[in-house]
């Protein structure tokens, strides 16, 4: 075979190698109708596969049958129950925040790993090793001005949260997800201040 036989040879296979190559990665690439979006993907799941929450920051909802002005007041109490005290409150927007709030291991009485997932490291979950900064707002919205019903409200609560390690060479900070349970607490601690007429 002559040399330039070898090398016509030579570069069909690596033409082919490289349609075969970009074939793989069009169809492994391609987002199927059934493939999670990035806010879909699982996190946590339980035991028997529920899964507790998205790894991207999503606003809980929640319904109170009682007046925006009552689950204001209730939702700062909420705060402080869980250990976030708030750092910002505003009565005209009925919006309670809570920003760059730091924590190392827990929060209130609860680990934070119980609240949230930022991964793992040599020395276990990054929740209950890093200082994680947290960041929380719920606001409360007459239910009727949302479409809803007269004397109920809304309330929208979104929880974020960073890890930063403090040992050691990793020093980039975490996104974490929220397990959920953190909001279901704030929840609760309203339903059962708002039981108290």
């Amino acid at each position: 075979m002559s040399h330039r036989a070898c090398v016509l040879d030579g570069l069909r296979l690596v033409q082919f190698g490289i349609i075969v190559l970009f074939s793989a990665c069009i169809s492994s690439g391609a987002p199927s109708s059934t493939s999670p979006t990035p806010s879909q993907r699982t996190l946590v799941v339980t035991a028997d596969g529920t899964q507790l929450k998205n790894d991207v920051p999503t606003d809980d909802h929640a319904r109170f049958d009682a007046t925006p002005n009552r689950v204001y007041i209730a939702l700062i109490a909420a705060f402080t129950q869980v250990g976030m005290e708030p750092t910002l409150l505003d009565p005209q927007a009925r919006r309670v925040s809570t920003f760059d709030l730091k924590r190392t291991r827990r929060l209130g009485a609860s680990a934070l790993s119980l609240y949230f997932v930022c991964g793992t490291s040599m020395t276990g979950a990054k929740a209950d090793n890093d200082r994680l900064t947290i960041r929380s707002t719920a606001t409360a919205t007459g239910a009727n001005a949302t479409g809803g019903d007269a004397g109920k409200t809304d309330v929208t609560l979104r929880i974020s949260a960073i890890a930063q390690s403090l040992i050691g060479t990793d020093t980039a900070p975490v996104e974490c997800g929220s397990t959920g349970r953190l909001e279901r607490a704030i929840f609760s601690a309203v339903t059962a201040r708002l039981a108290f007429r």
